[in-house]
């Protein structure tokens, strides 16, 4: 955890991404202090307007997501816009991506299994439309109206109270 396991997480997805011909990544937040320059295909973008994080979601083919989260929202940002995620197979991640669906699970937290998933990763076998439909759950209308709905049954003096 902390500053030190955010280093380790950076410099093993580098490396795993480093591996992989194909990929690119932009570090949306800044990518860890390295002792040699990475290849041009990793870029970190520290301090970035939201209108600009919205532009690379938009024009990425996936987000990627490899921390730990209780409860898995950064795919969901991703998910706005159509995108796949690549996540670890961890915490919130297990409830917001569905494997196949809205994205790949990642076993573990290592280059070998990010590079596993990367070479085989096609932004293509997924529908943008299914993913924004998934990302519906989580949107602020429908968190309101559940409340809503809960906070309705709570109040109806009809129904038998549990405590």
């Amino acid at each position: 955890g902390g500053e030190q396991g955010c280093r380790e997480r950076g410099e093993w997805m580098g490396e795993g991404i480093e591996a992989t011909q194909k990929a690119r990544r932009v570090g949306v937040g800044g990518l860890p202090p390295r002792g040699k320059p990475g290849p041009d295909r990793i870029r970190g973008l520290p301090d970035i307007p939201d209108a600009t994080v919205r532009w690379l979601y938009a024009n990425c083919s996936a987000g990627v997501a490899m921390s730990r989260e209780d409860f898995g929202l950064t795919p969901v940002e991703g998910f706005a816009h159509g995108k796949p995620a690549i996540a670890l197979r961890a915490g919130g991640f297990l409830d917001t991506v569905q494997e196949g669906i809205t994205g790949t699970l990642v076993a573990e937290e290592s280059a070998q299994s990010l590079c596993s998933v990367l070479k085989t990763f096609e932004a293509t076998d997924f529908y943008a439309q299914e993913i924004r439909s998934f990302a519906g759950r989580f949107s602020r209308k429908r968190f309101g109206e559940e409340m809503r709905a809960a906070v309705n049954m709570i109040g109806d003096s009809s129904r038998p109270r549990c405590y």
